[in-house]
């Protein structure tokens, strides 16, 4: 997890953008299970997928995101 949350924080995922509470980027929070995996080509860091169960229906009130409208996001 650690590592899918670096990458989605360095490649600015809506969800983990910097704020005046984490400047460097918001980190995973989900109090529910989740499971990481990050892809790789040759060794390059490629993709980041996180599964893990939303706490409520809204994923994101303020960008109008919720559990049927959001998918895979990649840089």
């Amino acid at each position: 997890m650690a590592e899918a949350e670096e990458l989605l924080i360095t490649w600015r995922h809506p969800l983990h953008l910097p704020d005046d509470e984490h400047p460097t980027g918001r980190p995973y929070t989900r109090p529910f299970g989740s499971l990481a995996f990050v892809m790789e080509e040759r060794g390059r860091r490629a993709a980041a997928v996180v599964l893990a169960s939303t706490i409520n229906a809204s994923v994101c009130k303020s960008r109008g995101w919720h559990r049927y409208n959001t998918e895979l996001f990649s840089p």
